[in-house]
């Protein structure tokens, strides 16, 4: 995980490897798109973009 000063913003860019098997990443992917989810839910219900 990343973090980027652009401009006012800050831009956070995530690399997920490949596991074992497709099926790992996949959920590994799905885990991650739903901590995503509340932190977006999380910086919303402050007053954040």
């Amino acid at each position: 995980m990343d973090f980027f000063a652009v401009g006012g913003n800050v831009r956070m860019v995530l690399t997920l490897d490949p596991m074992h098997s497709d099926e790992w990443t996949q959920r590994a992917v799905m885990g991650m798109e739903s901590q995503l989810g509340k932190l977006a839910r999380a910086i919303a219900s402050r007053g954040g973009k």
